[in-house]
Order: C-alpha cells, then structure tokens, then sequence
C-alpha cells in the first residue's frame, strides 16, 4: 500500500490504497577474480523487470473531487555491483 501527497501551484491531492500485483522477471550474472593471495574482485549485474496493475487507487483532491482508477506501471532496472572481498580465513 502506498501513500501519496502532492502539491502544485494551483491545489493539492492525496493517493492513497494503490494494490498491486505483478509477475517480475529477474536475471543476473556474477564473476570473481583474484588479484592477489586472499583478495578478490566480483563483479555483479542484474535485470529486473516487472508489470504492476494498480487497483482501487484512490484520489482525493483539494478541490473537492474523489475518484477511483485502476492503471499499469512498467518497472525495469538494470544494477551493476563492484566489490572488493577478502578471505580472512586463511587455509
């Protein structure tokens, strides 16, 4: 559930009850090198993609006004992670 209060010059509005569901795609690889005795690099990429249906989303307007609406929301992100990892264990 999400919460929503905005502003403009000329009124405001609150959303509120936004529901959502949504199948989600994720896809990563990771890789590691060592560059010397116990340490590491790694690397990670990941893809997420997903496509939320918002529900019974609701509107209150400073002017009065109240409505209900449903809509969709593509969501994707692309992350990259650099690391730098050590093993302090010893073998």
């Amino acid at each position: 559930m999400m919460s929503v209060m905005e502003y403009t010059s000329a009124y405001w509005a609150v959303y509120s009850n936004n529901y959502s569901s949504a199948a989600a795609f994720n896809f990563g690889r990771n890789a590691e090198v060592q560059f010397a005795k116990g340490f590491y690099l790694t690397v990670a990429a990941n893809y997420l993609a997903a496509n939320h249906d918002f529900t019974r989303t609701e509107a209150f307007f400073s002017t009065g006004n109240y409505e209900t609406y449903s809509f969709s929301k593509k969501f994707n992100t692309f992350n990259i992670q650099l690391d730098l990892a050590a093993d302090l264990y010893k073998k």
